[in-house]
């Protein structure tokens, strides 16, 4: 255990990215949409997940 707290961006990133997955499928699916699913700036996304 690393003894840090999650990352409640991250959760809401994940659970945005399964949303825009099941709406839109893969090959439309953007981080932009992810982003704006989850209520981040696409950078945001980018950071915490270094895609």
């Amino acid at each position: 255990m690393s003894g840090q707290a999650p990352d409640p961006t991250g959760a809401k990133i994940l659970d945005a990215a399964a949303r825009v997955l099941t709406d839109f499928g893969f090959k439309r699916a953007t981080v932009e949409l992810v982003a704006k699913y989850a209520g981040v700036s696409h950078m945001t996304v980018y950071r915490l997940f270094r895609i």
